[in-house]
């Protein structure tokens, strides 16, 4: 997991440098009003899907897991708290789906780490690593991009 500010994001392009370089770029055509939808940045390699929506009580969130794709989750507006979890001891809610390349948990607290993401924060999940997302009280609108690079694209 990595989490710090959007400004800092350039200090991580050696981990995925021909992603980065198209992840850059679309970061600077998006803004809040950017429509819902999924954006192929290099076929199935690189995506980016924007997102609006309503955060929630964490009783209602589950713990999501990939193992094609490291997620990127970038705050575009809004506050959202996202937990880094491991799942390894977790109740499966919905098991894996290799084709949609995720799986869901049942969140029980106590070995999270809690990410306070805000505008112009990001955090990044590798495959494997347990998250949950869309939790906020009060809940809020929040608008952000998710990237999806494939692991192929990370360097050693």
């Amino acid at each position: 997991m990595i989490y710090d500010k959007l400004e800092n994001f350039k200090i991580y392009a050696h981990l995925a440098p021909a992603a980065w370089e198209k992840i850059e770029a679309f970061l600077k055509t998006v803004t809040p009003e950017t429509e819902s939808r999924r954006h192929y940045l290099d076929g199935d390699l690189v995506l980016a899907d924007t997102a609006i929506y309503q955060t929630k009580p964490l009783e209602e969130c589950k713990v999501e897991l990939h193992d094609r794709y490291v997620d990127i989750q970038v705050v575009l507006e809004g506050n959202e708290t996202i937990c880094c979890v491991p799942t390894d001891d977790l109740e499966v809610l919905e098991a894996f789906n290799t084709e949609r390349d995720r799986g869901f948990f049942v969140y029980r607290p106590g070995r999270e780490t809690r990410l306070a993401m805000s505008a112009g924060t990001f955090a990044m999940f590798l495959p494997g690593e347990g998250h949950l997302t869309a939790w906020h009280s009060p809940a809020n609108t929040i608008r952000k991009v998710v990237f999806k690079i494939d692991r192929k694209l990370l360097t050693d």
